[in-house]
C-alpha cells in the first residue's frame, strides 16, 4: 500500500493570497542551518530586495529557498513562486505575476516595459515576495557567463528594475551561475549566498532512511567523493543500499576513485536502466512534459485507466529514489523530475534518437511526441530548442540529415497507420526546424500526430489521404474529412480546424448560417433528414446538437444567422443555430457522426474507439457499444435505422444491432484502416472505402460481397451512395473523385479540378449531384451525368474539416 496521506504537499491549506507554484515539497529537508539563518535575517531583518542562492546543480538550492520561503512567509502580503524551467517569455510571467498580486484587479498592459511598470507598482503598494527558481535556464548554453537566450533579456531588465528601484517587497532567486547583471546582486539591498556541499555530519543525516553505514573515515571519504552534493548522495546512496547491501565501504572499494559528480551520468544510467519498464516510461512522459504533472495527466499521458492506482506506486518508487519532486501545483499536487535529471534524460532522448536516425532504425522516434503541439508556446519551444534542435546538431550534416528523415516518411508511408506512431509527425517537426519550411514536401497518406505546422511556409505540399491527429495547423491549410449530400442537393455543411461550422444553400451559394462556438477543430458533422437538426462533434470530445431551421426556412433565406461563442446558444431569440444539447461521453475526439433515418437516434465516434448512441431529441445516452480497438472514422445506419455500422482504425467494419447494443457481425476488411461507409437509401447495399484504394460492395441483407475494385491509387477517404444504389462516388488521396458501377466495380466518370486529396464525397439521392470537399480548400458542386463542375465554394478561413447535406438535399453544412 501507497500511503496518500500527503498527496496535498507540505503546503496543505496555502493562503489565498499565495502561489506556490512549482515548489517542491521539502519534507526530507536536512541541515544547512547556517545557510538558512543568513537568508532569514537579509529578508526579514535587513529586508533586502534581492536574495540569490547560487551553486551546482543537484546542490539543493530549490529545497533551500522553499524552506526559506516557508520560514518568512507570515511578513509577506503575497508570495508568488515559478519555476523557469521551460524558459517562459518575460511577458508572460509579468502578466501572471501582475495579475495574482493586484488579485486579478489589474488589466496587464499590452507592452512588456509597461507590464514591468506596473508590476514595480505593486511591488511597492504590498510587500510581496516572489521567486524565480531556475533561473540559469534562460541562458544561452556554452557562452559566456550569464548571456539570455534570444527574447529572454526582459528578465535583466526585472532584475535591475527590482535590485534599483525603492519597494517593499522581494525577490528570490535560484541559478547555477550569475546573470550579466551581477553587480546589482552585490549592491547594498542585495545579497549573494554562494551554496556548498553538505557536511560529513548533514550527509549522514540525508542517506538516514537510505540504510547505509559505514565508518567515519568511509563517510568522510563519500561525502568528499559527492562534494556534499544532495542528488549525488542520495542517488550514490541507493546504489550503495541496492548492490553493496548498505555498506560504503564495499562500494568505494569497488567504485572507481574520484569525484562521483563526474560518474553520476554513469549512476543515473545504471538505476534507470534496472528500473521497471513501467517506471522507464514514467521518466520518459515526464521528461518529455517537462511541466509538472498531475496524477490524472500522467494517466491520461500513460494510457492508464483512472480506476487504476499503478501510476501513485510507481511515482512513489521514483520520489523515493530521488528521480522525482513532488510539487504544488494550484489545488493539487503534481510531479516533476529534478532539474539534473531532466537534463540526463533530455540528453539521453536526444542521443538515442538522433542514433536511430543514422542507423535508419526508428524506435523511440516512433514510440513518443518529440515536441507537443499542442502545449503551451514556452514549453513547445523549450522541446524544440532542447529536443529537436539538439538532435539536428548531433547529426551535423544538414544535406543528410535531410535525405535520412525524408527516407523515413517515405518507409513509413507504406506501413499501416497502426505502425507509423508518433514517426511521421516528429519527422515533420525535425524537417521544419531544419529547413525552415514544408515547401514541396510529400506528407500524403501519412499518420500525423503532433505536429506543429502554424507559422510555417508550405506551398506545394501534399497532404493527400494523411490522418492528423493533435496538429497544430495554420489557416491555409483546408482539410475537409467528410462530406454527405442531401436528397435533393439543396443544402451543404461544412466545418473548419478553428471550430467553425458553415451551412450553404446550394442553388446561390448563400452562406445561410455560421457557427463559431466550437472551440477545437469540428470533424463529426451530421444532419437530420429533414436538415432541421446538425450534430457538430469535435476534437475535444464534445458532440452538440443545432436547431437549423430557421437558417434554411423559406422565409428567411436572404438572412445569415452567425453565432458567437459563448456558453449557451448564440441567438436566442432565434430559432436558426439555437444550441439544443451539448453531448458529453467521449474522452477523446470526435471523428465522426451520423443520425438514424427517422432522426430520433445519433451515434457517434472517434479516436478513443468506442461508439456512443444519444436520444438526438433529449440529448439523453441511449448505449455504449465497444468493440473497436482502435479509432472509429466512419459511422453509418441502414435504411431501416436496426443497424449500423462502423469503421476505424482496427481494419474491421462492425455491425451494431441498434435496438439492443449487441454486436451483429464483425467483418474483416485486413486490407487497411476503413475509413468511409455508407448505405443506400434503399437498404440494399453497403459500401466501404480503405486505405489501401480499395472500395468494397456488400449486399446489405446477406452480407456477400458483391464487388470489390482498386478505385484510387491513394487511399479511399470517402464513399457515397445513390439512393437506388446504382451509383456510388468516391473521393481519395490522389486527388480524384470517381463515380462508379457499385455492382460491376466499372468506372463511370472521373471527375478533375481539385488540386489536393479529396477528403469529401456526396451524392444526392436522385443521382443527379455530386459534391467534394479537398484539401486545396474548396468544395465543388457537380453535374453527375457530364461530370461537369456547376460551382465552386471556397474553404473558410481556418480550413474546412467534414462536409455534410441533409438527406432532403436542403442544407449543406460545412465544419
Amino acid at each position: 500500500m501507497v500511503d496518500t496521506s500527503e498527496m496535498r504537499g507540505p503546503f496543505r491549506d496555502p493562503l489565498p493570497h499565495q502561489d506556490w507554484g512549482e515548489a517542491p515539497d521539502t519534507a526530507g529537508f536536512v541541515g544547512r542551518a547556517k545557510e538558512l539563518q543568513a537568508l532569514q535575517s537579509w529578508v526579514r531583518d535587513e529586508r533586502c530586495r534581492m536574495v540569490a542562492v547560487l551553486g551546482m546543480g543537484g546542490v539543493g538550492k530549490t529545497s533551500l529557498a522553499t524552506r526559506l520561503v516557508r520560514e518568512v512567509a507570515p511578513i509577506f502580503e503575497r508570495i508568488y513562486w515559478r519555476s523557469l524551467r521551460d524558459a517562459p517569455p518575460p511577458s508572460d510571467w509579468l502578466a501572471g505575476a501582475i495579475a495574482f498580486l493586484s488579485d486579478q484587479q489589474r488589466e496587464p498592459p499590452a507592452a512588456e516595459s509597461e507590464r514591468l511598470a506596473t508590476l514595480m507598482q505593486l511591488l511597492r503598494e504590498r510587500r510581496c515576495l516572489l521567486v524565480l527558481d531556475n533561473f540559469d535556464t534562460l541562458f544561452e548554453p556554452g557562452q559566456s557567463e550569464g548571456r539570455y537566450r534570444e527574447g529572454l533579456d526582459g528578465y535583466g531588465r526585472l532584475l535591475l528594475a527590482v535590485g534599483e528601484s525603492t519597494h517593499q517587497s522581494c525577490l528570490v532567486l535560484t541559478s547555477r551561475e550569475a546573470p550579466q547583471e551581477r553587480a546589482v546582486l552585490i549592491s547594498d539591498m542585495t545579497r549573494t549566498l554562494r551554496l556548498g556541499g553538505l557536511s560529513v555530519d548533514e550527509a549522514q543525516k540525508l542517506l538516514a532512511p537510505k540504510a547505509v553505514a559505514g565508518s567515519r573515515s568511509d563517510w568522510v571519504e563519500l561525502t568528499n567523493r559527492c562534494s556534499g552534493n544532495g542528488l549525488a548522495l542520495k542517488i550514490v546512496g541507493e546504489t550503495i543500499r541496492d548492490r553493496f547491501v548498505g555498506q560504503i565501504a564495499s562500494f568505494l572499494a569497488q567504485a572507481p576513485g574520484g569525484s562521483a559528480l563526474t560518474g553520476l551520468r554513469e549512476l543515473l544510467t545504471d538505476q534507470i536502466e534496472r528500473s521497471p519498464a513501467a517506471e522507464q516510461e514514467m521518466l520518459e512522459v515526464l521528461a518529455l512534459h517537462r511541466e509538472p504533472q498531475t496524477l490524472t495527466e500522467l494517466r491520461a499521458a500513460l494510457g492508464v485507466d483512472s480506476s487504476r492506482a499503478a501510476p501513485i506506486d510507481t511515482i512513489e518508487a521514483l520520489r523515493r529514489r530521488s528521480l522525482v519532486e513532488r510539487v504544488r501545483i494550484g489545488g493539487t499536487t503534481g510531479f516533476t523530475l529534478q532539474s539534473v535529471v531532466l537534463e540526463y534524460l533530455t540528453d539521453r532522448l536526444v542521443e538515442s534518437v538522433a542514433d536511430e536516425i543514422r542507423r535508419k532504425q526508428p524506435s523511440l522516434l516512433v514510440r513518443v511526441p518529440l515536441i507537443k503541439a499542442q502545449a503551451k508556446d514556452y514549453v513547445r519551444c523549450a522541446q524544440e530548442v532542447l529536443i529537436g534542435e539538439a538532435i539536428l546538431g548531433q547529426l551535423a550534416d544538414s544535406r543528410d540529415t535531410n535525405e535520412r528523415l525524408l527516407a523515413l516518411l517515405q518507409s513509413w508511408r507504406n506501413q499501416p497507420a497502426t505502425d507509423q506512431g508518433y514517426g511521421p509527425g516528429n519527422v515533420i517537426n525535425l524537417l521544419r526546424l531544419l529547413r525552415g519550411d514544408l515547401r514541396g514536401l510529400d506528407l500524403s497518406r501519412l499518420e500525423i500526430r503532433q505536429a506543429y505546422l502554424a507559422e510555417v511556409e508550405a506551398q506545394a505540399a501534399s497532404l493527400a489521404g494523411a490522418h492528423l491527429e493533435h496538429v497544430v495547423l495554420p489557416d491555409a491549410f483546408a482539410m475537409p474529412l467528410t462530406l454527405v449530400l442531401s436528397a435533393d442537393g439543396a443544402f451543404l455543411a461544412a466545418g473548419t480546424s478553428d471550430g467553425e461550422v458553415w451551412l450553404w444553400r446550394v442553388a446561390d451559394r448563400q452562406l445561410l448560417l455560421a457557427i463559431q462556438e466550437h472551440r477545437s477543430a469540428v470533424q463529426g458533422l451530421a444532419l437530420s433528414a429533414d436538415g432541421v437538426v446538425m450534430a457538430t462533434g469535435d476534437h475535444s470530445g464534445t458532440v452538440r446538437l443545432w436547431d437549423t431551421s430557421f437558417a434554411v426556412d423559406d422565409r428567411t433565406r436572404s438572412r445569415l444567422v452567425r453565432t458567437a461563442p459563448s456558453e449557451h446558444s448564440a441567438d436566442p431569440s432565434a430559432a436558426g443555430g439555437r444550441l439544443l444539447a451539448t453531448l458529453t461521453g467521449h474522452s477523446m475526439a470526435v471523428l465522426c457522426t451520423a443520425f438514424a433515418p427517422d432522426g430520433r437516434l445519433l451515434a457517434s465516434g472517434g479516436t478513443g474507439g468506442t461508439v456512443r448512441l444519444w436520444d438526438a431529441i433529449s440529448g439523453r445516452p441511449v448505449a455504449r457499444l465497444q468493440g473497436h480497438t482502435g479509432a472509429v472514422f466512419s459511422l453509418a445506419f441502414s435504411a431501416d435505422g436496426r443497424v449500423l455500422a462502423s469503421g476505424g482504425a482496427d481494419q474491421t467494419i462492425r455491425l451494431w444491432d441498434v435496438s439492443t447494443g449487441e454486436a451483429l457481425l464483425t467483418l474483416q476488411e485486413q486490407v487497411g484502416v476503413v475509413r468511409s461507409l455508407a448505405f443506400s437509401a434503399d437498404g440494399t447495399v453497403m459500401a466501404s472505402g480503405t486505405e489501401d484504394g480499395s472500395v468494397r460492395v456488400w449486399q446489405a441483407s446477406t452480407r456477400d460481397v458483391l464487388a470489390r475494385f482498386r478505385a484510387h491509387s491513394g487511399g479511399v477517404w470517402s464513399v457515397a451512395l445513390a439512393a437506388d444504389g446504382h451509383l456510388l462516388a468516391s473521393g481519395g488521396g490522389d486527388g480524384m473523385a470517381r463515380l462508379w458501377d457499385p455492382r460491376t466495380g466499372q468506372l463511370l466518370t472521373t471527375l478533375h479540378a481539385h488540386t489536393a486529396g479529396v477528403i469529401g464525397a456526396g451524392l444526392s439521392a436522385d443521382g443527379n449531384l455530386v459534391a467534394t470537399g479537398s484539401e486545396d480548400g474548396t468544395i465543388r458542386l457537380w453535374d453527375a451525368h457530364t461530370g461537369r463542375g456547376l460551382a465552386t465554394l471556397q474553404g473558410q478561413p481556418g480550413g474546412v474539416r467534414s462536409l455534410a447535406l441533409s438527406a432532403d438535399g436542403h442544407v449543406v453544412a460545412t465544419a
